[in-house]
């Protein structure tokens, strides 16, 4: 009995034995990571247990041979990383004999996110509106520029380019400002018309920036009136002999008297007008006038519209003189009599086209007139759905439009392809936009 006792106390211990020297196997190591500021890094490994399941394996991975609070799983993730999780990291996988296995080191390397200064204005267009020829814009117009960057923004130039380019002038800032990251500025722009009719120009920043930016600067000149128009002119385009068109258009008193309308007269009996019941415009407000076109002869037609006030003739003195008035408005009516409603005549719409594209932002639809007319343009997505519209009164030449890449909430719209279609009258162009 005593011998066979001692054989099986052996067994139980040899047995024992060849259990406790079994290793723990790192079967896939960790391998090491670079992420910037911000960005999500995981580490993983996977071991192998002689003894028991996988999943019985106790895990506690370590930085800088220091252990990480609640890291006890096969991989350790970290969701944004820092500067301060730069470092050295393995693993140590054990078993329920408390043998373990160590994996090799895996180092994360953090990067700054060194984009430097980035420069982003609010708006693409300035508009001034009416502005008396002579006088600058009453109110203060301006353009906020941000460093959306991480260094600071350094603003050297502002450069204003085109045909009426004198007149806009730059008020402020005093050059070269500093924009630190996250700051934004404003330049402060006055308009002072030297043409009646629209005024353009481009203001160009210049900066340390990778990509300096523009916007584009409109006015519209006007005279110094009794009254004014928000027309400078109507033009009804192709119209079928005998058929009725009707246009409007406000006309208002920007004195500070009442100014009462003396007459309104147009120079073809094919063109009538709205009478006004009350004839006194006081100061400050509108009153609409309707035109009506019905063509009895087939020709191009070249007319004029004069409203004329009650503004004493020794008070119309020479425009130079921004503070004098003059006592009529003259609106040219332009027309193409047609014998049908087929289209006949070169388009009003001679070439249209988009830059930069594919774009981000601030993408220009430059259109080319032949004629003065009112447009539309819609911006709508591949599923014809409209996110933008536009819509304005042409100058004969070049017309631009700049669309930010925004919908009308304002929202940022999505990467893709978009169309902007274009219509004036009958005639409808379209354009493929490719957003960034």
């Amino acid at each position: 009995m005593k011998k066979t006792f001692l054989l099986i106390s052996l067994f139980i211990i040899t047995t024992t034995w060849a259990y406790s020297i079994a290793p723990v196997n790192i079967a896939f190591q960790p391998t090491n990571k670079e992420a910037f500021v911000d960005e999500s890094v995981t580490l993983t490994a996977t071991a192998e247990n002689p003894v028991g399941d996988a999943q019985d394996l106790a895990f506690q991975w370590i930085k800088n041979g220091n252990n990480i609070s609640n890291a006890n799983t096969n991989s350790y993730s970290i969701s944004k990383v820092a500067l301060s999780d730069s470092g050295k990291y393995t693993v140590e996988a054990k078993n329920v004999c408390k043998l373990a296995a160590n994996s090799i080191e895996a180092e994360i390397k953090v990067l700054e996110n060194n984009s430097g200064p980035a420069i982003t204005n609010n708006i693409g267009v300035l508009d001034f509106g009416d502005v008396k020829i002579g006088e600058l814009n009453p109110e203060t117009s301006k353009v906020s520029m941000t460093n959306s960057g991480d260094d600071n923004l350094i603003i050297t130039a502002i450069n204003i380019s085109g045909a009426e380019a004198n007149a806009f002038t730059i008020t402020s800032p005093a050059l070269p400002v500093v924009i630190e990251p996250e700051s934004s500025i404003d330049i402060i722009v006055n308009f002072k018309p030297t043409k009646v009719g629209l005024n353009q120009a481009k203001m160009t920043i210049v900066s340390n920036s990778e990509n300096n930016t523009t916007v584009e600067l409109r006015g519209n000149g006007i005279e110094n009136r009794t009254i004014t128009s928000t027309v400078s002119s109507l033009s009804f385009g192709s119209v079928v002999i005998n058929e009725e068109v009707k246009l409007k258009f406000d006309i208002e008193n920007p004195t500070t008297k009442n100014i009462t309308i003396t007459e309104i007269a147009v120079s073809s009996s094919d063109f009538n007008f709205t009478v006004l019941t009350d004839p006194i415009i006081t100061p400050n407000t509108k009153r609409e006038i309707v035109v009506t076109f019905l063509p009895t002869e087939e020709k191009d037609y070249d007319e004029v519209l004069t409203i004329s006030t009650d503004v004493s003739n020794s008070l119309v003195m020479p425009l130079t003189i921004s503070t004098e008035y003059s006592n009529t408005l003259e609106i040219p009516l332009t027309a193409k009599a047609i014998q049908s409603s087929v289209w006949d005549g070169i388009p009003t719409i001679t070439s249209t086209k988009s830059y930069p594209n594919p774009g981000e932002n601030n993408i220009t639809l430059e259109m080319t007139f032949d004629e003065v007319n009112n447009y539309q343009v819609s911006i709508v997505n591949l599923k014809g759905v409209e996110i933008k519209s536009f819509e304005g009164y042409s100058v004969i030449g070049s017309n631009r439009i700049i669309w930010d890449g925004r919908d009308g909430a304002n929202t940022k719209v999505a990467s893709g392809t978009y169309f902007a279609i274009i219509k004036v009258e009958d005639n409808i162009q379209t354009i493929s936009i490719i957003v960034q």
